[in-house]
């Protein structure tokens, strides 16, 4: 099964000119979505993940499955006014606006750390969730696993990401 054929693209969305690429299409195919938790629990065995973070939303359908196969913490990286409780917050522009995401501050988050999301693009949201777990959780950016289901390879998230220090995995490339 070619993985890419099973994701829908929907033309001029968010806005006019941008072809959106839904990987949460592959919900809809289970043997699809088998094969991309298949590949997140190779990816977990590989760096020895102790945790999970999921962004926010997306990623929380992937990282939960995953964290429930590992029997691992799961953590959320949410978007504002969705955390209740003692958080921090990080915020970061995107390809289309600026963005935050929050999460509780008064977990213990061990490392390494699988951070999960659906696309790279410009890489601004794996990055703020990377800067808040090294500076408010004391995971080195080194002990960080950026892991997407598709890297826009035209956009410059997945080198972005790596100059800042933080390890970039992508089961998908689109160029």
């Amino acid at each position: 099964m070619d993985l890419k054929q099973v994701i829908r693209t929907v033309d001029d969305f968010p806005k006019p000119g941008v072809k959106f690429l839904d990987v949460a299409s592959i919900l809809e195919n289970p043997e699809a979505f088998r094969r991309t938790i298949n590949w997140l629990i190779k990816l977990a065995a590989v760096y020895q993940i102790e945790s999970v973070v999921a962004i926010d939303a997306r990623g929380f359908i992937w990282a939960g499955a995953l964290a429930n196969e590992l029997r691992c913490p799961l953590h959320l990286a949410r978007k504002p006014g969705k955390v209740p409780g003692n958080i921090v917050t990080n915020t970061y522009d995107t390809e289309y606006s600026t963005a935050s995401l929050s999460m509780l501050k008064d977990v213990k988050i061990k490392g390494p750390v699988l951070v999960i999301d659906d696309i790279l693009a410009t890489g601004g949201t794996l990055n703020a969730v990377g800067e808040l777990l090294d500076t408010e959780f004391d995971i080195p950016t080194n002990k960080q696993i950026h892991a997407v289901i598709a890297n826009l390879n035209f956009l410059p998230g997945k080198k972005f990401l790596a100059d800042n220090g933080f390890i970039v995995e992508h089961l998908l490339n689109f160029d």
